[in-house]
């Protein structure tokens, strides 16, 4: 999937992905049932493994490097009876 020295986990994209979507690291917890603080770790380590400024920046890796796709439905469908 990457190539990258430090691999992104499962975990790890899917934050990527609800984060690529608009979500908040508190909505992003209570998504995937993990603490606010998890969901911010997976962030820093995200940015570091990433090289990346901010989370903007980091989205704009993560899409180039084909670790997301433009649409997270296909992996949280029930996520669109929240918005």
């Amino acid at each position: 999937m990457n190539t990258l020295h430090n691999p992104i986990s499962r975990r790890e994209i899917e934050v990527l992905s609800l984060i690529a979507s608009g979500y908040t690291m508190n909505e992003i917890g209570e998504i995937l049932f993990i603490s606010k603080h998890t969901s911010i770790s997976h962030k820093r380590q995200l940015l570091n493994k990433l090289n990346a400024r901010n989370c903007a920046h980091l989205v704009s890796i993560a899409y180039e490097k084909g670790l997301i796709s433009l649409s997270v439905d296909y992996l949280f469908p029930s996520l669109l009876k929240l918005a």
